[in-house]
């Protein structure tokens, strides 16, 4: 049986440290987790999430069963979803992005355990700290600001000097709330100017692009942990955009530096649903998800080394030798 991803010292001691005083559960035969995606983009994350538990010798439709809710974040589906849940009292529900995760957690109330897929943390509100969560739930800690800095600088390498840079992004979006102020502030210490335009609806985006007519006053194009330009329609405009005029998009996946990014520094879905794979196996066995800290899903850069030759930008040496993977 092959091991799953490891997780901190710290998680493993605080797994082992609980006792049936705190919530240990009694072994059953089959499990039933529901599933939550809220963010059609991240749904690799389900992938990694049954592979792990593969590896760790659950077997779909035998010893695990999935419910699985494909939704919007935050619509009226996705409340009908969580309530479907709640009524069947699954064993764990698996929930992503952010904005799912929150309504997952106000919803549940800590009446069924969850495991967050991958999202933010920092000034969500979300969980109490990511060594011990809270609210019966633990998950997959996205290091959205210090992610997004990361991609502002690495996309300012490509840049000509005195470039701006683009942001779109739903202006209710918690995630984005949390990042602005530090971009903001990162975006002055590299000498670069920002033009922000916040949207209430996907459908603005491309007429707020198209609005800055044949020469767009920016040199660069940003995406925050935002869900309407991580979206699939959201996405397709801004690259469809960045096409014509010629324009690097730092992303915010692998899938965007393969569709229209010039680069991206994010993490790996597959993998991170892998490292939730441990956190849903420990509540499966030992119960109490508020106790069990939060792994932070890894990063990594990822170039499209022939898009940026397309566009005529040089890439540094600096940026491919970070980059995990350069596709030519």
């Amino acid at each position: 049986m092959k091991k799953l991803p490891s997780i901190p010292v710290c998680a493993v001691m605080a797994l082992v440290m609980l006792t049936p005083a705190v919530g240990c559960r009694q072994k059953q035969d089959a499990y039933t987790i529901g599933i939550i995606n809220g963010h059609a983009p991240f749904s690799r994350l389900v992938d990694g999430l049954k592979a792990g538990l593969a590896e760790a010798g659950y077997q779909e439709g035998t010893t695990v069963s999935y419910l699985e809710f494909p939704v919007i974040s935050g619509s009226e589906e996705e409340t009908k979803a969580i309530n479907d849940l709640i009524d069947r009292k699954v064993d764990c529900i698996y929930a992503f992005p952010t904005g799912t995760a929150l309504h997952v957690k106000k919803l549940v109330n800590g009446t069924i355990p969850a495991v967050y897929g991958l999202t933010a943390v920092e000034n969500t509100g979300l969980v109490e700290t990511v060594q011990k969560p809270g609210y019966n739930s633990t998950g997959v800690r996205a290091p959205s600001t210090g992610a997004v800095l990361k991609r502002l600088e690495f996309l300012a390498m490509l840049l000509k000097e005195n470039d701006k840079v683009y942001i779109t992004y739903n202006k209710a979006y918690p995630a984005n709330l949390a990042v602005l102020p530090e971009v903001r502030t990162k975006a002055r210490d590299l000498g670069i100017e920002l033009i922000e335009e916040p949207v209430g609806t996907v459908k603005e985006i491309a007429s707020n692009l198209y609005s800055h007519g044949k020469e767009p006053p920016f040199g660069g194009i940003m995406i925050l942990a935002d869900n309407f330009t991580q979206s699939l329609e959201g996405w397709q405009m801004i690259s469809s955009f960045a096409a014509v005029h010629k324009i690097p998009v730092a992303g915010a996946s692998l899938a965007h530096t393969q569709s229209g990014g010039v680069l991206s520094y994010a993490s790996d879905f597959y993998e991170t649903g892998r490292l939730g794979a441990v956190l849903v196996d420990s509540v499966l066995k030992a119960g109490n998800a508020g106790s069990i800290p939060m792994p932070t899903a890894r990063m990594a850069l990822y170039i499209n080394y022939a898009l940026a030759e397309e566009f005529g930008l040089t890439v540094p040496d600096e940026l491919l030798h970070l980059a995990k993977e350069i596709p030519r």
